[in-house]
């Protein structure tokens, strides 16, 4: 495989409980073949900051399932769980790595879910759980590992729709 790190390769898995369609680059391309040929487990950037892959019961195919389905499978309960569930949905199902303010609001719109009365607060609030943290580009956020990990364990509980 090329070492060009522009060059994008198309991974698609599907099974039982999964359907995940992604672009990744030519190191993640290389690391699934070589896991999937020769069973060899590739080394993982431990400061990534999401993982490489999600072996969650959440469908993450970006073409099949809105924000509002996304955030009924996952069932948050509060505004912080809310705004890092639209996180991840940002960077699971529309590969949108860093968001804002704006991309948030507009996601609380999308799925009809009441606005909170200050998102700047909140936002800053599910920072300071450390669900969200500021990218390197300037009022740019994006979901933590940590963060990753609750919305696609539901928060430790389980939802009524989840299967």
């Amino acid at each position: 495989m090329p070492d060009d790190a522009t060059e994008k390769f198309s991974l698609k898995l599907t099974g039982s409980g999964i359907d995940v369609e992604k672009e990744v680059d030519a190191a993640t391309a290389a690391a699934i073949v070589a896991l999937a040929v020769g069973g060899i487990k590739p080394q993982l950037n431990p400061s990534s900051k999401i993982p490489a892959s999600s072996a969650s019961a959440i469908n993450t195919n970006k073409s099949r399932i809105s924000l509002r389905e996304f955030l009924t499978k996952v069932g948050p309960n509060t505004i912080n769980e809310k705004i890092a569930t639209i996180g991840v949905y940002l960077h699971d199902c529309k590969s949108q790595d860093d968001f804002n303010k704006d991309d948030i609001e507009a996601g609380f719109k999308s799925a009809r879910e009441p606005m909170p009365s200050n998102l700047t607060r909140d936002i800053g609030r599910t920072v300071g759980a450390g669900w969200l943290d500021e990218s390197d580009k300037n009022g740019q956020l994006y979901v933590t590992n940590t963060g990753s990990s609750k919305v696609h364990s539901g928060f430790g509980r389980q939802s009524k729709s989840r299967n």
